[in-house]
């Protein structure tokens, strides 16, 4: 088997295959139909070419060659043809039609003596030997190429600069540079005897060209200059190789090396050996050619290992907005943030934006379709990608409106909470593909954090919330008086919310109208004389609906469309209900926050906290009870949402809680230490909310850093709660239910009966139900199991007298 017909006819059956490919992406387009035609050209010369190689008499050969031929005289025409309708050239069809005339002139002219004289044979089998008019042809052949040339080089001019048509030529043009020097194999037709290699640089090109239709995501034309050069080498070495070790062994055994499967076995070994060493060949271009290129990787990635160590979202988005502007050097940035009340996203972080005050509903079509793709979506992909079609009109113009080039949805889970929108590059070229893959990275890791953020950001705000309302509770729960009570509590409202007026209407039950009976920041002729009936105006409206009400420009509210009074100015309005067993009781009006800016719907939130406990002014006694179980049932919750959200501890806390129920009351403690070891159980773990989850999800050994940010969480978990005013015993007991018997546990090394008692108890239940649950790093015990370690641990982890209460009743 002759070995030099391997190479162009294996290669010519992977460029079919290759035009087949690239031709069933996009079978409608006129760019993809003429690229299949150049491929299939190329299949037919380097198919017919390797039969001419291969064939045993000269008769033979020429019939093959001639064939090879049809592939020849059609290569130059389709790669003219492909680039006109690559650049969307519509005043060459003439030329294009005249082109495909002169080529079947030659089709005919190539079966004659004169453009085919006949074969040589050289070393690596019979090849083509000009005949007359065959210059002819090869002036033809270069006129097409530097056409080509000449009309990517103009469009190149004109694309602007950065942009994909303008990298997509460039791609183009470096490609079909590369085809013009595989003319180097008519010198073959001429008598010089050499292999010929031309073949490669005609497949380089067309590599070249399908990617460049094919993939909306260029690397840059220098990375991908080095790549095709390693690839090229990688390819020259292996083929090299192979032909030099094969006619080595051919000359020392002659004839009895023609076995067909000593050859192909000797081509598997030497592919085995290059696959091995593949890449380290592809480290050392790297080394030598770009090892410089993309240096703000080190930058990005240094960032995102510092995303999850801050909690402050402010902070937290100013950074992220920063870094990338700075590092991938764009002049615009922005990221939006879900606002529940509203459900709209809107600019949280910005830098360089025009119009930051740009809202889009959770419901926008743009927003649902971002939300579907799940990953990087670019404004030049909508107009040159059929996949995006459907989005095209509407996606142009949301990104006009957020002046970004680039939107990152934001996805943590199946929830969206945010929207990254990337600008224009400074320098004005377009986003490369290790942009993009760096990007989709860091917005993965972004929406994480953030998503961390607002829930961290949430808790404080519910427990800020929470402390407020306490200290409400506190203050009108001082006195019986209704008249001081409903001072204290409009004082606190106003100071809570900042606002210019507070109200209090009261239903008065003889005449069914709600009065003012306390004000602060109104005018007194106004609080004196307003009487309203059920259903007239604001405080009317919601009252009859026992609904609260958020009114952020009353004059322009369908359904409280007024003049504001003469007396005081409104624009933004909180109203909310005072409800007693079912019943509107009264209403609370806040207007107007000093600030000038609308209330949100964490000020309607804040309020009805405020109203729900206000509404049992006139049952004093259950106003503190019902406050602060509201406290604990808010918080409670919090802990079991923080619980529920990693599936090896869901259902951790209350099983705990039992346990520790279960003890308490068999050790005959007091119903208020019952309370509170109830009430720390439910709490004791709140505090892992500030520990990554790489951390608390790790499936292997913790380091002792790692270790160490486990054993803050008792700590953090009472900085959370403390401000709730919860008691101090409760607090120990969270404090200290880490603490060994022994005196080695954490955080503060107690011994014996210097720990509290709580906190002992909610040791042996917390530690049992780890136990017996499934963690990553290592399978669920028994029951039986988890019983015989808490025995082996007794006295040195925990109590014995707790642990043998407990097996009791387990």
């Amino acid at each position: 088997m002759n070995t030099y017909a391997i190479p162009p006819l294996v290669t010519s059956i992977l460029i079919l295959a290759y035009g087949i490919f690239v031709l069933r992406q996009n079978i409608k387009s006129s760019v993809n139909i003429t690229f299949s035609l150049m491929t299939f050209a190329t299949f037919l010369w380097l198919f017919f070419i390797s039969m001419t190689y291969l064939s045993p008499d000269e008769k033979l050969a020429l019939f093959w060659d001639k064939n090879a031929y049809l592939g020849v005289i059609f290569i130059p025409v389709t790669i003219y043809h492909f680039t006109v309708t690559f650049l969307g050239l519509k005043n060459q069809k003439k030329f294009i039609l005249m082109s495909y005339i002169i080529v079947i002139i030659f089709l005919f002219l190539s079966r004659t003596n004169y453009f085919i004289s006949g074969v040589r044979h050289y070393f690596f089998g019979y090849y083509t030997k000009a005949g007359l008019i065959h210059p002819l042809f090869l002036i033809f052949f270069m006129a097409m190429i530097l056409i080509s040339i000449y009309n990517l080089y103009k469009e190149y001019k004109k694309a602007e600069i950065g942009s994909l048509r303008h990298v997509r030529i460039k791609y183009m043009f470096f490609g079909i540079l590369i085809a013009s020097f595989g003319a180097i194999d008519f010198l073959a037709d001429y008598g010089v005897e050499f292999y010929p290699f031309g073949f490669t640089f005609v497949i380089a090109f067309i590599l070249i060209s399908g990617y460049a239709i094919v993939k909306y995501r260029l690397l840059d034309i220098e990375t991908f200059t080095y790549r095709t050069l390693g690839y090229m080498a990688i390819s020259f070495l292996i083929l090299a190789s192979y032909t030099g070790v094969f006619t080595l062994i051919h000359r020392m055994f002659h004839k009895k090396f023609e076995n067909p499967i000593l050859t192909g076995g000797l081509l598997l070994v030497f592919l085995f050996i290059f696959m091995g060493i593949k890449n380290k060949i592809w480290k050392l271009i790297d080394r030598v050619f770009y090892r410089d290129k993309y240096k703000y990787r080190e930058t990005l990635n240094a960032f995102s290992k510092s995303l999850n160590v801050l909690m402050d979202l402010e902070e937290l988005l100013t950074m992220i907005v920063n870094i990338i502007a700075d590092t991938v050097r764009i002049n615009k940035a922005s990221i939006m943030i879900l606002d529940d009340g509203k459900q709209e996203y809107f600019v949280k972080n910005q830098k360089g934006i025009s119009s930051p005050e740009v809202r889009l509903s959770k419901d926008d079509p743009f927003v649902t379709w971002l939300f579907s793709q799940g990953g990087v979506v670019e404004k030049e992909m909508l107009g040159m990608d059929p996949w995006y079609s459907k989005m095209k009109e509407v996606g142009l113009q949301r990104f006009r409106e957020l002046e970004s080039e680039i939107c990152i949805p934001l996805i943590v889970g199946n929830q969206m909470v945010g929207l990254l929108n990337l600008g224009k590059k400074i320098s004005g070229e377009i986003y490369k593909k290790d942009d993009i893959e760096l990007l989709s990275s860091l917005g993965a890791q972004s929406a994480i954090a953030i998503h961390n953020a607002i829930t961290y950001h949430s808790l404080e705000k519910r427990t800020e919330q929470l402390l407020t309302m306490c200290k409400i509770g506190q203050d009108v729960g001082s006195s019986l008086e209704l008249d001081t009570v409903a001072k204290t509590l409009l004082n606190n409202i106003k100071s809570t919310m900042r606002a210019e007026i507070v109200s209090i209407l009261l239903l008065d039950e003889e005449t069914e109208r709600l009065v003012i009976k306390a004000s602060c920041g109104l005018d007194e002729e106004v609080a004196k004389n307003t009487s309203l009936k059920i259903g007239e105006k604001i405080s009317g409206w919601v009252a009859q609906h026992a609904q609260p009400a958020l009114v952020n420009d009353i004059e322009s509210d369908p359904r409280f469309a007024k003049r504001s009074h003469e007396k005081y100015y409104t624009r933004s309005l909180v109203s909310v209900p005072l409800m007693l067993k079912g019943k509107v009781i009264g209403v609370v009006n806040v207007n107007n926050k000093e600030t000038k800016r609308a209330f949100t719907f964490y000020d309607l939130e804040m309020l009805m906290g405020i109203c729900g406990e206000a509404s049992v002014i006139v049952e004093n006694a259950r106003l503190y009870t019902a406050l602060r179980q509201s406290y604990l049932r808010t918080i409670q919750s919090l802990a079991e949402a923080l619980d529920a959200k990693d599936r090896y501890t869901r259902g951790h806390v209350s099983r705990v809680c039992d346990y520790a129920i279960k003890i308490a009351t068999e050790l005959n403690l007091s119903q208020s230490e019952i309370e509170n070891i109830a009430t720390a159980a439910m709490l004791h773990d709140i505090g892992k909310i500030g520990i990554k989850e790489t951390i608390l999800l790790k499936p292997g050994k913790l380091t002792d850093s790692e270790y160490n940010e486990i054993k803050k969480h008792p700590e953090t978990s009472v900085k959370i709660i403390k401000p709730i005013g919860l008691s101090e015993e409760i607090l120990s007991i969270i404090r200290h239910h880490h603490e060994w018997y022994n005196g080695k546990g954490y955080p503060k090394g107690l011994i014996d009966e210097k720990i509290p008692i709580g906190a002992r108890i909610l040791s042996v239940a917390d530690a049992f139900d780890a136990m017996v649950s499934e963690r990553p790093y290592r399978k669920a015990f028994t029951k039986e199991g988890a019983m015989e370690e808490l025995r082996k641990c007794n006295s040195s982890q925990f109590d014995p007298e707790i642990v043998e209460t407990f097996l009791k009743i387990v």
